[in-house]
């Protein structure tokens, strides 16, 4: 499927991800956007397809997203801003990880989600690798102050610019 651009964006009683025919859509661009009602996206949907290249403002304003597992963000993805803004809600994310290399405009910003100390290392060792400066934001969720050294090591080691707060950053 080439694109599903804006195909259920507002749909306030989306609750599930819907199979789309011929697999995951190159195109997501606010696909889901402010699906208020919306619960969760799991690998059954992202399953046997590429990533899609163009991801912005895909889930932004899913206020119900909680989780969302095994998204594909390797290889040609190109844009991955304001994915997930406004998904106040998210505790749960993890990456499809198949060994590629993340697209070299891929910044994801989880800021003001609600990821806590577990669930953010478990999605640092979900990331594909990175090795275009791309940049992982994390601030301002629950987790992020009890992170150990260590735990961060493990996204700046795939070679993640991490950012805890607003204005600092660890590089990579």
């Amino acid at each position: 499927m080439p694109t599903a651009i804006d195909a259920f964006a507002g749909c306030a009683s989306l609750k599930e991800i819907p199979e789309f025919a011929g697999g995951q859509p190159r195109n997501m661009n606010c696909t889901f956007k402010n699906c208020a009602s919306l619960v969760q996206a799991t690998e059954s949907f992202f399953k046997g397809s590429s990533p899609s290249i163009n991801l912005t403002s895909a889930f932004s304003g899913c206020t119900s997203l909680t989780k969302v597992i095994g998204l594909p963000i390797d290889g040609s993805s190109v844009s991955t801003d304001n994915m997930f803004k406004d998904c106040f809600s998210l505790s749960r994310l993890t990456f499809k990880d198949d060994g590629g290399t993340a697209g070299p405009d891929v910044n994801i910003s989880l800021s003001d989600c609600f990821l806590g100390r577990e669930a953010l290392v478990e999605m640092f060792q979900s990331l594909p690798k990175a090795e275009n400066g791309n940049k992982l934001d994390i601030s301002r969720n629950p987790g992020t102050p009890d992170l150990t050294e260590e735990e961060k090591q493990i996204a700046v080691g795939r070679g993640w610019t991490l950012v805890t707060e607003s204005d600092e950053s660890q590089e990579t």
